[in-house]
Order: C-alpha cells, then structure tokens, then sequence
C-alpha cells in the first residue's frame, strides 16, 4: 500500500511510541484506526462546492444544506462586486443578497504548519492525520482538541503531552497509556484523576503517589515485575486482536457496591451571579446596542450551538455534578460511578487493592479486583476561583455562570472554554477575547457578535473565517477589510447605516422573543 510522508512518519513515531509504552511494536498505526477512534470525536466530512474535492470539518454546527470549501482554495485577494445596499430592508434582505458569498472553511490549516492530512481547524502542527482542534503540535493521527503535544495517537483534550495513546483530558504528562483526566504524570496506564503520579496502573484520584496498582503502594521491584507482566499482555492482546477493552469495559464488567464514606462538604461556594448578570446587560448596549435583562431568560438562545452542562448525581451523596462529556470523556461514564471531586480525593486516600491482588492482576482479572476503587470525579478545580456558579472544571476564574473549562477567565456566561477572556456571553472555544457575544471558535476578538472560526478582528457581526478584520458585516472567508459589509468595503458612512439597520432588528427581536432566527452557523443555508 502506497503511503504519504505524512502517514509513513506518523507510522514510524507510533511504532516508536509503541517501544517506549509497552516495550514492543504491536503493529502499523492504520491496523488499530478503528480501536484508536473510541477516544475522540470523528471530523465531519463534505465536499467542496468549487472542486468536489474532500472537505474536512473539525466544527459539526454548519447547517447540512450549505456550501463549503477547502481553506487552499479561498483566493483572499478576490475582489466582490458591491451589494445594492440602498434597497435593503433588514436582515433577511441583506442575507439573500450575500448568499452565494456564504461558503463555510473546512480543511482549516493556518500557521506554519505541514504534513497536515485528512485534519481541520490546526494551527502550527507538523504531520498530522485524521485530527482536528489542535495547535502548536507534532506528530497527530486520530486526535482531537488540545495544545502543545507531541506523539498522540486516539487521544482527546490534550495539553503539554507527549507519548499518549487513547488517553483523555491530559494536562503536561508523559508516556500515558488509557489515562483519563490526568495531570503532570508519566507512566501512567488505566487510570482515573491522578496528580503528579507517576508509575501508576489501575488507580483512581490519586496526588503525589507512586508505584501503585490499583492504589496500594508498592517496593519499585515488585511494581516493575508486575509492570513488565502486564505491558507483556496489553502488547500481546494489540498484536494478535488490534484492539484492547478501555477502562469503561473493564470496570462495565465489575461488581459494584456503592462506596461507604462521610459527608465531605463542597469546597466551591458559588455565587456572584447578580454581577455576571449585570455584565451581561453591559456587554450586550455595547455589542448590540440594546441592554438585554436576564441571562436566564436568554438562556436557550445563549447556549444555542455551545457544549452544554448535563446535570448529573454523585453515586455515593446524591450531590448535583455538572458535566460536560466534549471536555473530560466523550465515552458515556457510569451513572453509577459519579463522584464530587472532593468525595472522589477522600475514597482515593482511604481505598485500595490489596498487595496480593496487586501481584496476580491482569488485563484478564482486572474486572474482579478494582470495582471498590474505580469510581469517577467529574469536576475539576484548580488555583483560586471566585463566584463561579453552576459551572464546570474552572482554573484560576472569576465572576463566571454556566459555564465549563473556563481558564483565567471573568465575566463569562452559557459557554464553554474562555481562556484568557473576559465578558463573553453564548460562546463555545474562545481565546483571548472581550465583550462577545454568541461566537465560537475563534481568537483574540473584540466586541463582535455571531463569529465563527475568526483571528484578530473586532466589531463584527455574522463573520465566518475573517482575519485583521475591523467593522464588518455578513463577511465570510476575507482578511484586512474594514467598514465591510458582504467582502466588501463601503466607507463608514454606510457602514454605519447598515449596522444601526440590522441592531434595530437585533434589538427588537431579542426584547420580544428571547432569541434570533438567523445565526453564523444557519446563514449559510443555500438559498
């Protein structure tokens, strides 16, 4: 089979991967696709309206019925003819005006990157395949959303990793094999919500330990005999089946008892909605030109297209959990096995496996052993957080509600992912950005309003792929405009005729119906 430079070399660090986490080669990367896709979530796939060629998409919002085009054959340098401006009469008028401008960007490869296959939304990566949703990486294939990794192989929501096969919300580890929500570890295999562990197999919401199966402590010798045992399986199982079970599988197969602990009081206290509240109402005069009350009663349209809070229950309290499946696992964790954080670190210092089960477990036997310790945090906290209230996994936040994976980040609302941004309201992967409301995916924006997928603009309103563009309007796939409306500058003058035109009718509508019948995702609707 003829391969591309780019499979050939992700197939030559996968084997390279496969040396140093289960001491032997298993196989070629593309015989285990099938087993390396359970972890991630698959791109979209199109074709283009100008080529018919493959369109990749990382963003699955993108009406079915529009047109899409791959990002190497947008001519940035097009010129539009202008727009009969003078007869529109709202924003249905200036939408059918501009339709055939509407094309949504797949294949999205910006930075210096190459060797990019198959991939869509990556920035700055080198020899990558069959991914999305990631930046500043080397060496991806079957991977989604993250930063700053190098060799991951059917991994998700990594950041500052290297050397992880099928592993999950990983934050600066190294050589992890089926690790799940963990951070600053190495040598970590089958494993749940560990902080700086290393040399860990089939342990749960551990700090600081190491050399321990199934949470008992160990002498190094005994746990690398007993290491050596296992890799010898797990490497056997991947060459003979291409395949092994996840730790969802193996703990599906266990005995469960719920697990016997004291009331352990929550450590995150909430509150401060009233001031996001009155944020919201601020931001929304400065981007819209309407002050909009009530974030509840917005609430629906908000979190329109957005990654939203699945309110859960812990398995031993009955305490609320909130969850996001696309931010920790995107395989469906137990209900029976849901803990708060705080219940989760109290069971990981008080339960354990014996030693002489640690000896003789397996890849055959683990089931039966690990069913007492194998119990899943769904929150995440970290540095100092304050009033942040029915949100989720939040680091160093403030002022923040309904809200998840929120990073350095204030005064945010009905969204998911705001790092380093502040006043974002209905928004779904936003970085370094301010006073935006309902955009997605996107970075370093300023008050704008149903962005998608933009880079350093500011004051647009409906854009979908623009770049250094400042005053725009219904603008799709262009950079450098200014005072633009449909690809096209027309003088601010106009433009400010026009946006005056469509925030009335924004006004208007939200002040009567809570919400909007257009947005960036359905305007490209083919009329």
């Amino acid at each position: 089979m003829k391969q591309s430079e780019t499979v050939r070399i992700l197939n030559q660090r996968f084997k390279g991967a496969c040396k140093i986490l289960l001491k032997s080669e298993v196989g070629d990367v593309w015989e285990f696709d099938e087993w390396l896709e359970g972890m991630i979530e698959k791109n979209r796939l199109e074709k283009s309206f100008i080529s018919g060629k493959e369109v990749f998409l990382g963003i699955k919002e993108y009406t079915r019925d529009a047109r899409f085009v791959s990002f190497d054959e947008i001519d940035y340098g097009k010129k539009y003819a202008s727009a009969p401006l003078g007869k529109a009469d709202g924003i249905e008028t200036l939408i059918s005006s501009f339709s055939e401008r509407f094309m949504y960007a797949g294949n999205l490869v910006i930075g210096k990157s190459s060797h990019v296959e198959r991939s869509a939304n990556i920035s700055d990566s080198y020899y990558v395949y069959d991914s999305a949703l990631y930046g500043d990486c080397k060496y991806l294939h079957k991977s989604t959303l993250g930063r700053l990794n190098e060799d991951l192989f059917g991994s998700h929501g990594c950041g500052e990793s290297q050397f992880c096969i099928r592993c999950t919300q990983t934050y600066k580890d190294r050589r992890c094999f089926e690790a799940w929500m963990t951070q600053n570890c190495s040598d970590v295999y089958y494993s749940f919500n560990l902080d700086f562990c290393s040399e860990c197999i089939f342990c749960f919401n551990l700090r600081n330990r190491h050399h321990c199966i199934g949470n008992v402590q160990m002498e190094p010798e005994e746990y690398l005999r007993v290491k050596g045992r296992l890799l010898l399986e797990m490497a056997q199982m991947l060459k003979k089946g291409k395949t092994l079970p996840s730790l969802l599988d193996i703990l599906a197969k266990s005995r469960w008892r719920a697990p016997k602990m004291p009331d352990i009081p929550r450590t995150n206290q909430g509150g401060g909605k009233e001031e996001v509240e009155k944020e919201f109402s601020k931001t929304a005069k400065l981007v819209l030109g309407t002050e909009l009350r009530g974030i509840d009663a917005h609430r629906e349209w908000l979190l329109k297209h957005t990654h939203t809070l699945l309110k859960l229950k812990s398995a031993s309290s009955g305490k609320e959990v909130l969850f996001i499946p696309f931010v920790v696992a995107l395989p469906k964790l137990p209900g029976n096995r849901l803990l708060t954080m705080e219940e989760a670190l109290w069971l990981g210092e008080h339960s354990a496996i014996s030693q002489q089960e640690a000896l003789r477990i397996s890849m055959a036997n683990a089931h039966e052993i690990i069913g007492d310790i194998g119990f899943f945090p769904i929150e995440f906290w970290e540095g100092k957080n304050v009033c942040v209230t029915d949100s989720y996994m939040s680091l160093y936040s403030a002022y923040c509600y309904l809200t998840s994976a929120m990073v350095e980040a204030k005064y945010c609302a009905c969204g998911m992912w705001p790092r380093t941004s502040e006043h974002c309201f209905g928004f779904d992967s936003l970085w370094d950005c301010s006073f935006c409301v309902k955009c997605y995916n996107s970075q370093k924006l300023q008050r704008c309003f149903e962005c998608d997928s933009c880079n350093s603009s500011s004051g647009c309103y409906f854009c979908h792929n623009v770049e250094n563009c400042h005053d725009c309007l219904f603008c799709f796939n262009v950079k450098n405009l200014r005072c633009a409306i449909g690809n096209v500058e027309v003088g601010k003058e106009e433009y400010a005729r026009v946006k005056k035109l469509v925030l009335s009718e924004i006004g208007a509508r939200l002040e009567k119906d809570k919400k909007l019948p257009w947005d960036i995702y359905s305007i490209g609707a083919r009329k």
